[in-house]
């Protein structure tokens, strides 16, 4: 099993302390305080640096020490992203995922990424497929129905079982719907997308540390992507580990994603309203 902590977490890390130590007039912010929500961790950091990330609350391996994110807090976010980051817990571990979301926040403007040879997209990975290509999704998100049509197959790994993300429809039989999707548990990953043309993964998979087994069972495939909130930090390191494009948002305005985190029970909705989305393309021409 590869390590997704030393082959692309802690690299990130490394490079955002580069680009914080080449950069004039940008610091790297401090921990002011971490929000718990519903499956999703958010740090609030000083300098408008705030970042979320999955935390997969209700997961045997997800469990969060408060007494130990309290000592985190005023510390700075490099140190924090690194304490955190090296935890064995799936929830603590989204807390350092979070804080390199929070610290890539200067370097994900557009200009920022133009000057380190990395381009604003304005085609997303659906609209990249071709009619015949296989696609492999790991984890089911709301986007799936978009590819209805766009391509000859649409085949789905998920660590739940299909009941947590497909209609069950009970009639003379049972069904699942939509029923033009192919579902498979995460013990298939290895097959589904080393067969597939396209490949989508969600960022999450950082957090549970599978993401770099995904992305070398991926390796044939003509395009793959990383999507998510938890994929919303710097994509150099993922785009040198074989990714070709990330979909994520930046945080737009500071003040209102914080004042969302802390008063809004929807997290897609003050992303939406805060954030930015974009797609990010490696080998910029």
């Amino acid at each position: 099993m590869t390590s997704t902590l030393e082959t692309i977490l802690l690299p990130t890390l490394e490079r955002i302390r580069s680009l914080y130590a080449s950069t004039a007039g940008v610091c790297a912010g401090r921990m002011r305080a971490l929000v718990v929500k519903p499956g999703w961790n958010v740090v609030l950091g000083t300098e408008g640096q705030h970042g979320a990330a999955m935390n997969f609350g209700g997961y045997e391996e997800s469990s969060l020490d408060t007494d130990t994110v309290r000592t985190w807090v005023g510390m700075p976010l490099l140190d924090v992203a690194e304490l955190a980051l090296r935890r064995a817990s799936w929830h603590e571990r989204s807390v350092g995922i979070a804080s390199l979301s929070a610290l890539s926040q200067p370097f994900l403007t557009p200009n920022a990424l133009t000057a380190r040879g990395i381009a604003v997209a304005d085609r997303d990975f659906a609209h990249q497929l071709e009619t015949e290509d296989r696609v492999a999704l790991v984890g089911f998100g709301g986007w799936v129905s978009r590819l209805r049509g766009r391509c000859r197959e649409v085949h789905v790994t998920d660590l739940r079982p299909r009941d947590a993300f497909q209609a069950m429809v009970i009639a003379d039989t049972i069904t699942y719907s939509p029923d033009w999707v192919h579902v498979h548990g995460p013990e298939d990953n290895p097959k589904v997308l080393g067969g597939a043309d396209a490949v989508a993964v969600t960022g999450s998979a950082l957090v549970n540390g599978t993401m770099a087994d995904l992305l070398e069972w991926s390796r044939r495939a003509r395009l793959v992507c990383v999507y998510g909130a938890s994929a919303a930090f710097i994509p150099d390191v993922l785009f040198e580990r074989g990714v070709h494009m990330v979909q994520a948002h930046r945080v737009s305005d500071p003040r209102a994603f914080e004042e969302g985190m802390l008063e809004e029970m929807n997290l897609e909705a003050t992303i939406q309203r805060t954030q930015t989305f974009q797609t990010l393309r490696r080998n910029a021409s």
